[in-house]
């Protein structure tokens, strides 16, 4: 069960699965949340007998069942030295029965190795550990060091999910003041359209041509929204701009409805620079806090390898019906995701499917003059930050402003600076001082929120265009008959027509009154500091 709540994942690309499921078993699916007693989820692995306590299966990291064998001989040696055991209960299972229970109570049921191939593996520890494991001439006991060391990194990796899953209850609650964001995109390579009726074999004459691929981001606003935001990867820009989109839509549809926006904003971004770990995105989150949108905003990374969490399971819940439908374009997505989700629990919050060609926030950005940097790709042996906290000079604690040196002891109260370091959960002790990333005297630099143009669709080249209109004539033929698909490909090859939607962003047109803020730290030593062993972070201005 260790292995299970700790260091399993829940793969995007895997349907949701459950045992004995069946299409309707979305809604009956146990949720095996950080919020479930003990009792209940031993009740679901051992019990099975009731409708509602199916178990979702995970995936742990590429391996072998010997490996888990000698993790599992640490942790019987770990609770002998902490006195846990009786002295009745001292003795080891064998072998025999541990491969007994995996494989009746865990393989078949909930728990499998994913494939290598599938996602990137923690080549720093985990692969490291697996290959010393694996060579000859070890003697068992020292085998079992090695376990116990990698299992003292998966606790790590554990205690970083801890903390997004401690701030995920507070934005339920919404009683914090926080709100916290979970994004990710599905691998865009798994979705071409338009997609072709069920065959069991592509016919020669389709074999050669590349389809238009889409990109569909999920956005978990918990206990506020969940969006899915649809769009075309030929023509569409991505990477920085469209995480800006998203997170824009979201605040400004929070306080739509709402009428305000928790003020402390927690992003958690899958761990990659295209995406969100990169200097626009922190800028962005930066200059909603200098803009007193946010009182703080706070960017934060599980490790490679062990970057799958909430999001990554909605998406799975999302593949059945786009595995079992056709669809010609964008639109048809939209419209098959839409009534899908109309079938599902939401838990109250509100389910928005739309499609999203974002705003030029570079450009925009681009006016401050400011490039963060230093702390995003990681350089030789030196490791890079996962945590990152932007909060204005007013709301800095006694410690961090005794931190602040040279000129930037003195400042406007709204000047923002950024505080991080190398994992969620690592103590305060081991920090860095705060790296001032937005002085306010900037914000009369840049225009107003509505000035951000959309930015222009890609234009395809004329050898694809050629492709494209080929690919049309064959689909709207014999035995195909799809004038609709061929209609969409001939649009994307015109590259005219595109009527994308003006969002109004109301919420960032607003200047409210700023005041300091007392950041609440709930007993909490977490989101002040960074060890010393990563590089800090470092701003250059003009």
């Amino acid at each position: 069960m260790e292995f299970y709540m700790c260091a399993a994942e829940q793969l995007p690309e895997v349907e949701a699965q459950t045992e004995e499921a069946d299409e309707g078993a979305f809604q009956q699916t146990f949720r095996w949340s950080v919020e479930v007693t003990a009792p209940e989820r031993i009740a679901a692995l051992v019990g099975g007998q009731m409708e509602d306590y199916r178990v979702p299966i995970r995936y742990l990291p590429p391996g072998k069942l010997v490996d888990l064998w000698y993790q599992f001989l640490s942790w019987v040696e770990t609770q002998r030295k902490q006195g846990a055991a009786a002295e009745g209960e001292a003795a080891i299972p064998s072998w025999a029965t541990f491969y007994r229970c995996w494989t009746e109570l865990f393989h078949k049921r909930c728990l499998r190795f994913r494939e290598k191939s599938q996602h990137a593996e923690c080549d720093d520890s985990c692969f490291r550990f697996r290959q010393q494991l694996g060579r000859g001439g070890i003697s068992a006991a020292d085998r079992v060091q090695i376990a116990s060391r990698w299992r003292a990194h998966l606790t790590q990796q554990w205690m970083d999910r801890s903390i997004y899953w401690s701030l995920r209850f507070a934005s339920r609650s919404r009683d914090f003041g926080v709100l916290v964001v979970i994004a990710d995109s599905m691998d865009k390579t798994k979705w071409c359209y338009p997609k072709y009726h069920q065959m069991h074999r592509l016919p020669h004459e389709l074999e050669n041509f590349s389809r238009p691929r889409m990109v569909l981001t999920a956005v978990l606003a918990h206990g506020w929204r969940t969006s899915v935001y649809v769009s075309d990867d030929e023509t569409v820009n991505h990477g920085a701009n469209m995480v800006c989109e998203v997170l824009s839509r979201t605040l400004q549809s929070i306080f739509e409805e709402k009428g305000l926006v928790p003020q402390h904003l927690c992003l958690q971004c899958d761990n990659t620079v295209a995406f969100s770990k990169n200097s626009d995105t922190h800028l962005w989150v930066a200059y909603a806090v200098a803009r007193g949108l946010i009182a703080s905003g706070s960017v934060n990374y599980l490790t490679k390898g062990h970057t799958h969490e909430d999001v990554d399971g909605f998406l799975s819940e999302l593949l059945p019906t786009l595995r079992r439908n056709c669809f010609n374009s964008v639109a048809d997505v939209i419209a098959l995701l839409r009534e899908d989700l109309a079938k599902k629990e939401s838990s109250g919050e509100t389910l928005i499917v739309e499609e999203a060609v974002p705003r030029n926030y570079s450009s925009f950005l681009e006016q401050l003059r400011i490039k963060i940097y230093n702390c995003f790709m990681p350089r030789g042996d030196t490791s890079v930050p996962h945590s990152f906290t932007y909060k204005r000079r007013s709301d800095l604690s006694s410690k961090e402003v005794g931190q602040l040196t040279g000129t930037n002891r003195e400042g406007h109260a709204r000047d923002v600076f950024g505080i991080c370091k190398s994992r969620m959960s690592d103590p305060a002790r081991d920090s860095f001082k705060p790296v001032l990333v937005l002085p306010f005297a900037f914000m009369d630099w840049v225009g107003t929120y509505d000035s951000i143009p959309i930015m222009p669709r890609k234009v395809v080249s004329p050898e694809r265009a050629k492709a494209l209109e080929r690919l049309a004539m064959i689909l709207e033929g014999n035995p195909y008959h799809n004038a609709e698909g061929a209609a969409t490909l001939r649009k994307l090859a015109a590259c005219k027509d595109w009527e994308d939607e003006v969002k109004n962003f109301s919420f960032f047109m607003q200047d409210p009154e700023v005041v300091p803020t007392v950041l609440p730290t709930h007993g909490s030593e977490e989101f002040s500091h960074l060890p010393k062993v990563c590089r800090p972070m470092l701003a250059k201005f003009g």
